[in-house]
């Protein structure tokens, strides 16, 4: 499991984003393997969030770094 919140908090209000998640940080985390669902979101307090799209996709990331591109 990897800790978005600093993604998540630099995110638009109100706005669509992107969030992409190099698969390197599962990597770096405890391995590929113990990857046990292609996605999950659990929160310890309160969030409101609209999904559009989720997906895996190459590319060429050699480094583990969650990042936030605004749309």
């Amino acid at each position: 499991m990897l800790d978005a919140t600093r993604a998540l908090n630099s995110a638009p209000k109100g706005g669509w984003a992107t969030l992409s998640v190099p698969l390197t940080c599962f990597a770096h985390a405890r391995g590929i393997s113990s990857v046990a669902a292609p996605f999950a979101l659990r929160t310890d307090g309160r969030l409101t969030i609209a999904l559009a799209d989720i997906r895996l996709v190459h590319a060429a990331v050699r480094q583990c770094r969650a990042g936030i591109e605004l749309k």
